[in-house]
């Protein structure tokens, strides 16, 4: 069950060790790797995300983002009654244990610990992408999407440019779920994959699904955050 749980401080539920639980729903993580968790400002009814290390909740506002401290968290409550209580140590931990997953661990598994249709690449920074080179990506993983590629002219009109920004993207939501309900290709000239990486590549099924509707599938590079502006210099 989808509810709102008011809030204080950027902080979260105690950690639950047993059912009932009710959890936070994560929405994606800063470059550094902490999780972000959904969250309303209670004034204005905006959605916004929130962490103890942001001491509130931070929403868009007329182009800014915004800080507010009268806030609730938008959680999900598990009913479910296991053998055993919840052994878990940690909040990506919880998120593994109740099948939410933590989707924003997993492009960084090693290659043997994930299936192949979910290898996915980003490169983290700016110092890894200016030494970075086509051979660090083992041949087992290079994919031939030849008998996709088409001449692509984009057209000379207004156009259409959709960017995924889908659950911190490199996870099953923003990379099948999404994917597979995504049915307007005749709409969009342009598709760009983003995420909070320093440089977000799509991943395989998306390069595929884009090349077969003839749209240009673009990465995005984002210099955000403290560490982001450090870059920038």
């Amino acid at each position: 069950d989808l509810m709102l749980v008011p809030a204080a401080g950027g902080k979260l539920p105690a950690l639950a060790r047993s059912y009932p639980v009710i959890i936070p729903v994560p929405v994606g993580f800063e470059a550094s790797g902490e999780l972000l968790y959904a969250a309303v400002d209670n004034d204005t009814g905006t959605a916004g995300k929130t962490a103890p290390h942001l001491g509130g909740c931070n929403f868009a506002d007329s182009g800014r983002e915004r800080a507010s401290s009268s806030y609730s968290l938008v959680c999900v409550r598990f009913n479910r009654a296991p053998a055993q209580g919840l052994a878990a140590t940690d909040m990506k931990d919880l998120l593994e244990i109740v099948g939410l997953g933590s989707p924003f661990d997993s492009a960084l598994l090693p290659a043997g610990k994930r299936g192949k249709q979910y290898v996915r690449r980003f490169i983290p920074d700016v110092s890894t992408l200016l030494s970075w080179s086509p051979s660090d990506v083992p041949e087992s993983e290079l994919h031939d999407s030849s008998e996709f590629r088409r001449e692509y002219v984009v057209p000379d009109k207004p156009r259409v440019l959709h960017c995924h920004d889908m659950m911190g993207g490199y996870c099953k939501g923003a990379d099948e779920d999404y994917l597979a309900v995504f049915d307007s290709w005749f709409r969009i000239d342009i598709f760009v994959y983003f995420s909070h990486r320093r440089v977000s590549i799509p991943p395989k099924a998306w390069i595929d699904k884009c090349h077969r509707n003839l749209t240009p599938c673009l990465a995005t590079f984002i210099t955000e955050g403290s560490d982001g502006s450090s870059e920038n210099e």
